[in-house]
């Protein structure tokens, strides 16, 4: 459970830092075409019989700078996640099938929170600074080109480069995060704490730090949940920060309705 503890805090903080520049690039999806193109990393590796965390950070790297690319020359994001979403979903069964070890892909496609070790810790949080900092380093350039892009070309920003930092810092975030939340559900992680966050946080650093407040307080509470109602992690986790997206939409809508009959009632007297 404290190696657990930790690790779920670590991509709860994590996952969000990055998955804020996602969702303002409106590209909320990008983390389940990375998650399946991870899967047919791991079933390649089960078929070879090679490790399976190596192969699915190669492949998602891969993926990601081929969605860029193919976003260069479309135009279109949702023409390159749909590309890179069903070759993904087509390989990994595909290598799974040739597999005696199938059985296997199950686990990471759901995550086993409860069986991460000292070593698997020490990788994440490796792979977590890295992305992190690269964020980080580049948020003011990546903020420039979500909100005008065109604005940022003239200004001799290089767009081009921010994209493939971007896309590649959530594949290592989606490769890394398979034994912990699952491949199919880490864009959950990744976006849902933004979208309560949005409705909570005034500007955009607001938002970005109550996204990775909301991101941990979830996962702990989430596998705090799974504690004690036996219960498998990943998704509770997930399902966790789906009610507190609900609660805080419940409680931002009750405001708004209040805020309205206290105009109203001003407009009277």
């Amino acid at each position: 459970m404290v190696r657990a503890l930790l690790a779920a805090a670590i991509l709860g903080f994590s996952a969000p830092l990055i998955g804020t520049f996602v969702v303002q690039r409106n590209l909320s999806l990008v983390g389940d075409g990375l998650g399946h193109v991870a899967a047919a990393g791991v079933g390649l590796a089960l078929w070879l019989d090679f490790a399976p965390q190596p192969i699915a950070i190669i492949a998602t790297v891969i993926a990601a700078i081929a969605i860029e690319w193919i976003f260069h020359a479309s135009k279109s994001a949702d023409t390159a996640l749909a590309i890179i979403f069903y070759s993904g979903i087509a390989a990994s069964i595909t290598f799974a099938g040739r597999s005696s070890q199938q059985s296997q892909l199950q686990q990471y496609l759901f995550g086993s929170l409860l069986s991460v070790t000292w070593q698997d810790i020490a990788l994440l949080g490796i792979i977590c600074i890295f992305a992190c900092s690269t964020i980080v380093t580049f948020s003011k350039l990546l903020l420039s080109i979500s909100i005008d892009e065109a604005s940022a070309k003239i200004s001799g920003v290089n767009t081009h480069i921010l994209h493939v930092a971007l896309m590649c810092s959530v594949a290592l975030i989606v490769s890394i995060s398979m034994s912990i939340t699952g491949l199919l559900l880490i864009s959950a992680v990744m976006v849902v704490p933004v979208m309560s966050a949005r409705m909570i946080g005034n500007t955009f650093y607001q938002t970005w730090f109550i996204a990775c407040f909301i991101g941990t307080l979830g996962s702990i509470t989430g596998l705090a949940i799974a504690r004690i109602g036996n219960l498998a992690p990943g998704g509770t986790i997930v399902l966790t920060h789906i009610a507190i997206f609900v609660c805080v939409a419940a409680l931002k809508s009750i405001s708004r309705r209040n805020m309205k009959k206290l105009s109203k009632s001003h407009i009277h007297a």
